[in-house]
């Protein structure tokens, strides 16, 4: 017995009848069948590890790293800013790298061999004798930390099913706030006289991490269809089949009919210009120079604000308000979570929606806390504006590769996110300069970016919840067998995708 998905209807053919049709199934529809269960689990359950004890614990520390250094070397405003940059200049250049390399290679190679470059090289941070030396190990550093976290995103949206994407991304993002809150709590241990220890003391969880990661991450079916062929595709819909409790009809996986192509050609034009004809074609342009923008002001503002808050406070003699402050940012990001579960799927709400609002709280609340006079109340307003930073995130996250193919998900989530790292370029040496001339200015500038972000979020025109992302026909007929089957790949297919914009 065979199982079609028919429009939203499931239905039954017996296709040991003779003549009995040939199901015919998308890619989504047969992640649908495979169903949701321990093997999503533990697909999340291993990047949750990774956002905690690899990407948060250690990217976190740069505050008390820049604070200490400064101490440490009497470093003016522009060179405390050089080390933040230097963080970002690697994460600039770690994005555009990692999204081709895991188109190339594989979601799970990237973020298993980031992982063991981050822990490594975090760790050396530690012994740096100057800041120019610190300043390019947190480059060499930087150069997998975006590339992790933009394939783990990648992961999550190939994964699940259309109807809980949204939910588990949001859902991945509080693992974050755990890494953090971790850290603050090794602050009470370590001051800022002692930010190497700290640095050291970070790098020693993400060991654990990456054995879990070599020994239990698994490659998405939709990569293996796109770059290994549909045998080995069809082996991990079974699995994924096997390990939730469903079945996969049996049978053998095959493309639809295609035409021969010439494959020097398609590589030259694939790979090169090909990807930015499809990034930039008439249907994605307007989605795509959207996104790029907004992603821009939020990692400026938001950058701005986690380097230098901490800074702001103690020239503002309110040092003692470091540790509460920072617990009121994860504390906000936390309570804006689950927020982003309950909405995020909503069929009216969804991605899109959730921008707008979550921009004006991040604005708003960023003018308040610097204006605010009341130790209660700029903890209070930093967590309002924190809860609106997490809704942005996690929404516009989720959003960005929802929007395109799979043969270059990884790459145009690396080069938007690469695009928009400018932002953070722009914001360790502006803002840190600003700090000098005028306590609150900067501030007062990331607002503006948030409120603006906003203002761009409400032309977006695409809404990406519930829907397919990769609709490429695919067929399942009787015809069982141990031996993998000589198919083409279907990254030699010039393939028609149904979601368009």
């Amino acid at each position: 017995m065979l199982r079609s998905l028919v429009g939203s209807e499931m239905c039954i053919r017996d296709s040991s009848k003779p003549g009995a049709e040939r199901p015919h199934f998308t890619l989504d529809e047969a992640i649908e069948i495979a169903g949701h269960g321990r093997y999503q689990h533990q697909a999340f359950a291993l990047l949750a590890l990774v956002w905690a004890l690899v990407l948060s614990l250690t990217e976190s520390c740069i505050p008390f790293i820049v604070s200490g250094a400064k101490d440490e070397w009497n470093l003016s405003g522009v060179e405390t800013g050089g080390i933040g940059f230097g963080l970002v200049l690697g994460g600039t250049i770690g994005s555009l790298l990692g999204g081709f390399l895991s188109d190339r290679f594989g979601r799970k190679k990237v973020i298993l061999f980031g992982s063991c470059w981050a822990i490594f090289f975090h760790g050396l941070c530690a012994a740096m004798p100057t800041w120019e030396a610190l300043a390019f190990c947190r480059c060499v550093f930087g150069l997998s930390i975006s590339a992790i976290s933009n394939c783990s995103k990648v992961v999550i949206a190939e994964v699940y099913t259309a109807n809980l994407r949204g939910r588990w991304n949001a859902c991945i993002h509080l693992f974050w706030q755990f890494g953090g809150i971790l850290l603050i709590t090794l602050t009470f241990a370590f001051n800022d006289a002692h930010w190497r220890v700290l640095v050291a003391v970070t790098a020693l969880p993400g060991v654990s991490v990456a054995v879990l990661l070599y020994l239990y991450l698994r490659e998405t079916s939709r990569f293996r269809l796109e770059n290994q062929g549909v045998y080995k595709a069809m082996k991990e819909l079974e699995f994924i089949a096997e390990s939730n409790g469903n079945t996969i009809p049996v049978g053998k996986l095959t493309p639809p009919p295609i035409p021969a192509l010439d494959s020097t050609k398609r590589k030259w034009t694939e790979n090169c210009l090909g990807i930015f004809q499809k990034i930039f074609s008439p249907s994605k342009r307007r989605s795509t120079i959207t996104v790029c923008w907004i992603f821009v002001l939020l990692q400026y503002a938001s950058a701005g604000n986690g380097f230098y808050f901490n800074e702001f406070l103690k020239r503002s003699d309110k040092e003692s308000l470091v540790q509460p402050v920072y617990y009121a940012i994860y504390a906000g990001k936390i309570i804006g979570i689950p927020i982003c579960w309950v909405l995020i799927d909503l069929p009216w709400i969804g991605r899109r929606w959730l921008l707008p609002p979550g921009f004006f709280l991040a604005g708003v609340g960023t003018i308040c806390a610097v204006l605010s006079e009341s130790a209660v109340l700029t903890v209070l307003l930093v967590t309002v504006l924190s809860i609106g930073e997490e809704l942005v995130w996690v929404a516009i996250t989720t959003y960005m590769p929802e929007l395109y193919p799979v043969s270059i998900r990884g790459f145009t989530l690396g080069f938007l996110s690469s695009v928009a790292h400018t932002g953070p370029l722009a914001s360790t040496l502006i803002s840190g300069a600003l700090l000098d001339v005028h306590l609150k200015l900067p501030f007062f500038i990331h607002a503006g970016c948030f409120l603006a972000g906003g203002m761009l979020s409400l032309t977006l025109h695409v809404e990406t919840a519930g829907r397919p992302i990769d609709e490429d026909s695919i067929i399942y007929y009787e015809a069982p067998t141990d031996e993998a089957p000589a198919s083409p790949r279907l990254a030699d297919v010039d393939k028609h995708h149904a979601f368009v914009e």
